[in-house]
């Protein structure tokens, strides 16, 4: 993860593939992470799983469409 890469996250920028990819997977960790660290975290853990769907909603789209990781 970069901050390049969170920059156009936060924009709604495109992304490549592979910035897709390691964005998921980069959110992914982070959402299990803060569910451990518990309920002091909960707002932050919020907002990672939000993005985490969003980014998981685009990978199936990008699925549908012949992509395959």
């Amino acid at each position: 993860m970069t901050a390049e890469l969170i920059r156009k996250i936060r924009a709604g920028d495109a992304l490549s593939d592979v910035e897709l990819e390691n964005a998921y997977r980069f959110f992914e960790h982070l959402v299990n992470d803060l569910f451990l660290l518990g309920p002091q975290f909960h707002l932050a853990w919020v907002e990672c799983n939000r993005t985490m769907i969003q980014l998981d909603q685009f990978r199936t789209v990008r699925r549908r469409n012949g992509y395959r990781p």
